[in-house]
């Protein structure tokens, strides 16, 4: 039987603040979508991101 291997990401988006102190949203959708996870969990999520990820059509 062949093994399948599952990226699975676990990220703490903080409310999208970044170590520069600014808030950017878009950073995130960036950086899960060089990540190219099969599953990400969010932690500390706003329902910005939420909207952001639906209409990006990134796999939520």
């Amino acid at each position: 039987m062949a093994r399948t291997e599952i990226k699975i990401v676990n990220y703490n988006i903080q409310k999208a603040i970044g170590t520069d102190f600014t808030r950017r949203p878009l950073r995130i959708l960036r950086v899960l979508g060089e990540i190219d996870a099969d599953f990400v969990v969010l932690k500390r999520e706003s329902h910005l991101v939420h909207f952001l990820l639906y209409f990006n059509h990134l796999k939520p």
